[in-house]
């Protein structure tokens, strides 16, 4: 298979017809290149399509594929997926360079995934761990998944049940994400230190003027006594009140699903044509997916040339916060990205 170089800018509604036949397959962590020459060839000899990971998405394509070529004209929509958004975004509030790369920000001629590079490392540092033992690396990918993606919401719990709390495959998880997540794990470290325990809510503006207001909700854990009850006559009660709490671990990922979400409202802004979503993946007609992923990765730009998060910790504290970002042209790189959705 050749890896010839082609922008995405320059995909036609026929690449992406057998660019969706291969994602359907299971090949959607390959290079664009690796997908369409997997395509031609599937649509001259075809295989089982029991292999594919989707097969009735996979034939579904396929059959539009063929009809788009019979008729000259398709009702088929094509999906384009996010490679882990809120890790994206993390990247261009920081300017981090390593994390743009794992999360496909910087074009390495590859597709990255940051869940296989975090597998791979582990893997690597840890070649004795009985913990991986008769495991494939997508069976451990498969299993860490879960723990990278909650890590940078700051959820702990899965990473010590997956882990364990003192164990070394844990201190080895926290080296890889350090090593190649600096600039995400800075940034949500900067988000944490603004939660204010003494608030009721917490308020930002996004670029589009939409304004998110989060109330605080605390847990609050009651022993109600019942004197009828003969046998046990108290039972524990959990109720949920909009009061201060010292626990800040919520602002994180509210902040970034806002960001999230106004990249979501931005893309359908932009786009004259219809594009519908789910979370970060975007679906439309595959004569336009290339002006929905050009768009997509224009918005990221603009973000990383930003001063995004400094201006929503500004308000969130009512004090002006400047924050030091990687020196490092992120911004560049994201225009000439291939597969931040891919």
């Amino acid at each position: 298979m050749t890896n010839t170089f082609k922008d995405i800018t320059d995909f036609t509604g026929l690449d992406l017809l057998k660019i969706d036949i291969a994602n359907t397959y299971g090949l959607d962590k390959a290079v664009y290149s690796e997908r369409l020459s997997w395509a031609t060839d599937y649509l001259t000899n075809p295989v089982d399509i029991t292999n594919a990971s989707e097969p009735l998405l996979f034939k579904k394509a396929v059959l539009a594929y063929q009809s788009a070529i019979h008729t000259g004209s398709t009702n088929h929509n094509v999906f384009m997926d996010a490679t882990a958004s809120g890790l994206q975004i993390l990247a261009c509030l920081s300017n981090c360079k390593s994390t743009g790369i794992a999360s496909n920000l910087v074009f390495t001629n590859k597709r990255q995934d940051p869940y296989t590079l975090v597998t791979d490392k582990m893997l690597e540092y840890l070649p004795n761990s009985t913990m991986f033992e008769g495991m494939t690396n997508s069976e451990v990918r498969a299993m860490m998944k879960k723990p990278i993606m909650v890590y940078f919401y700051n959820g702990t719990k899965s990473v010590e049940d997956l882990f364990g709390k003192e164990s070394q495959e844990l201190e080895v998880f926290y080296e890889v994400l350090e090593e190649l997540f600096p600039g995400a794990i800075a940034a949500k470290e900067i988000i944490n230190t603004k939660w204010s325990a003494t608030s009721l809510d917490h308020t930002w503006t996004l670029p589009d003027s939409h304004v998110a207001h989060v109330k605080v909700i605390d847990k609050v854990h009651t022993r109600i006594e019942v004197d009828e009850l003969e046998c046990q006559n108290s039972f524990k009660y959990t109720t949920y009140f909009n009061q201060p709490s010292k626990l800040g671990t919520s602002l994180a990922p509210n902040i970034i699903h806002s960001i999230d979400a106004y990249i979501v409202r931005e893309v359908i802004r932009r786009c004259d044509f219809q594009v519908a979503h789910i979370h970060d993946a975007f679906t439309c007609h595959p004569n336009n997916m290339s002006v929905v992923m050009d768009t997509y990765r224009t918005i990221l730009s603009e973000i990383a040339n930003s001063n995004l998060l400094a201006d929503i910790l500004s308000e969130i504290t009512h004090t002006p916060v400047e924050l030091a970002k990687f020196n490092y042209d992120l911004a560049s790189d994201i225009l000439k990205s291939q597969y931040s959705l891919c």
